[in-house]
């Protein structure tokens, strides 16, 4: 008999016997199989539970945005679709709508085209922030930059990858250029109003304002390039402007001289081993006692750090095995070696810190999983423990199951299932524990209650080599598979970008030409690789593994 069917009859017509009470009292198996089935569920009343049970699903739906939706007032409706007007209005259907009501109304597909909601909207701002745009106020601005911090964990939301992509295509359908600042259209625009010299002497003016406290004279710019003279030292040398903010901010000396622009050893490596250092624990620098140069060695620990730099590690001098060598090599002679990479370290510091204290055994907040709740996490809160928590960030998953500590999530394993061959296969795609903290027990009571929960026959996950040794796999039962060749990624903007975002497909439909390779077409941009130490793989399978399965 069909569940919908075991429902009705038990119902039979009358509303009042769907309470949980009558259910307990009279189908004591039924109430039993319909708890245990959502026990993953929290906070649903019994007729949700009934709803999911009937439907055969167990992981709760949610809105696109992560929120929760409501429930129908008829049970067999399920849940609306959205959880407020605001995500309804997301729709695509909705807003061609409204657009087309707006443009036969008024003739804009968006009333604050209008010119008199523009005036309108500046006295407002002028009366409520002294300024017409609100932004002019730095209250507003610094309201604006710390909101976008605790939501994206970055200052700017154009430092986000997912921004700059679409910024990027949307230049190149428009403009035929990643940036509008690189099109004819822009160029000769500037070209008919002379605004070559006009913003020369604007950035001149600007850097002579910002920095004129530090000893430095500027005298000339050339795309960006500044001629610069130090009244500190005395040396006149040229710098582009990037690098000269970035020195001057983090208090680097800022003379190329002086300090010369990737000489052997980056102001970021001395930064780490300086903070090394500072751990007090013996270390050893540029240790070269295996034939190979190791930037920092633990000898009492057995471990080494290795500071790879994305431009003097990538291919354009380091060839496709170097750090996967290193790394073989420190494993046998019992080392193990950590790959720190130059964007981690600038943008997520402080997961790499955490990390290598770990490794070092220097965390001193600890948790008994024991002590901990378990709970599915929804995507929105997934999303931000992993942008925090995990080196990583974000993942495409649809289990994610967290450990609670006095509400409020510590602990964190994701899943996925792809396709293999026409066949559905799940993934453990992250675990990480908050920041700074050992959950002891924590990988095996998530993964335990993910075994109970849900039906499968296997389970792969991989291991990035340059920062883990896999061991906690075995821990959980999982079985070394293969190694993966080495991977790579293509350098854009000082940051690391997965390869699959510039496969050659994707690249011949913004655009490129399909006759050239993606290496070709990466290479003319400007654009390099730097590759890793490759993966691990792994599996648990739910049946006993045949030799000729490792």
């Amino acid at each position: 008999m069909e569940r919908i069917e075991i429902i009705n009859e038990i119902l039979c017509g009358s509303s009042s016997r769907f309470r949980e009470s009558f259910f307990l009292k009279n189908y004591g198996d039924v109430y039993t199989e319909i708890i245990n089935f959502t026990l993953q569920i929290d906070k649903i009343t019994f007729k949700e539970r009934v709803w999911y049970w009937v439907n055969d699903i167990k992981i709760q739906i949610l809105c696109n945005c992560g929120g929760k939706t409501s429930f129908h007032k008829n049970w067999t409706n399920g849940y609306r679709t959205y959880c407020s007007a605001k995500c309804a209005q997301q729709n695509e259907t909705s807003k061609e709508k409204r657009k087309k009501t707006v443009q036969d109304k008024y003739g804009v597909d968006n009333i604050a085209k209008l010119d008199e909601i523009k005036k309108k909207q500046e006295q407002t701002n002028i009366e409520k922030y002294g300024f017409k745009s609100s932004f002019q106020n730095s209250d507003v601005r610094e309201k604006w930059k710390t909101n976008v911090k605790s939501k994206y964990n970055v200052e700017h939301i154009f430092q986000l990858k997912s921004v700059k992509d679409q910024s990027k295509l949307t230049s190149l359908e428009r403009f035929g250029t990643e940036h509008f600042v690189q099109s004819t259209n822009y160029k000769d625009k500037l070209n008919k109003i002379g605004f070559s010299e006009k913003i020369k002497n604007t950035y001149l003016s600007k850097h002579i304002e910002k920095y004129n406290n530090i000893d430095l004279e500027f005298y000339n710019i050339r795309d960006r390039v500044l001629d610069v003279a130090s009244k500190k030292c005395g040396h006149t040398f040229s710098i582009h402007y990037d690098s000269l903010k970035r020195r001057i901010e983090n208090g680097y000396e800022y003379c190329t001289i002086c300090n010369p622009i990737n000489s052997g050893q980056s102001q970021e490596e001395k930064i780490l081993i300086d903070w090394i250092k500072s751990l007090s624990i013996d270390i050893i620098e540029k240790d070269r006692k295996l034939g190979i140069e190791l930037d920092v060695l633990i000898p009492g620990l057995n471990i080494a750090l290795e500071f790879n730099g994305l431009y003097w590690h990538s291919e354009l001098y380091k060839d496709k095995y170097f750090h996967l060598n290193k790394t073989k090599i420190c494993k046998e002679n019992n080392i193990e070696l950590i790959h720190i990479w130059e964007d981690d370290w600038i943008y997520k510091k402080d997961i790499i810190k955490s990390i290598i204290l770990n490794r070092l055994n220097l965390l001193n907040s600890k948790i008994f999983a024991r002590n901990c709740e378990i709970k599915i996490v929804c995507k929105n809160e997934k999303n931000d423990f992993l942008k925090l928590n995990h080196i990583q960030g974000s993942c495409n998953s649809s289990i994610n199951i967290g450990l609670f500590f006095q509400s409020e999530l510590i602990s964190l394993m994701t899943f996925g299932q792809r396709s293999i061959n026409g066949k559905k296969e799940f993934e453990l795609l992250r675990f990480c524990n908050r920041i700074n903290t050992i959950v002891i027990g924590s990988a095996s009571k998530l993964f335990n209650f993910f075994i109970k929960n849900y039906n499968f026959e296997s389970l792969t996950s991989f291991a990035d080599i340059s920062q883990f040794s896999g061991n906690l796999y075995s821990k959980l039962g999982f079985h070394y598979q293969h190694t993966s060749d080495p991977n790579y990624w293509w350098v854009i903007d000082g940051v690391r970008h997965h390869r699959f975002a510039y496969n050659k497909k994707r690249l011949v439909k913004q655009g490129f030409d399909s006759t050239l390779t993606e290496n070709q077409i990466m290479y003319s941009r400007g654009y390099f690789r730097i590759f890793g130490c490759g993966q691990d793989k792994y599996i648990y399978k739910t049946i006993k593994l045949t030799l000729s399965e490792f």
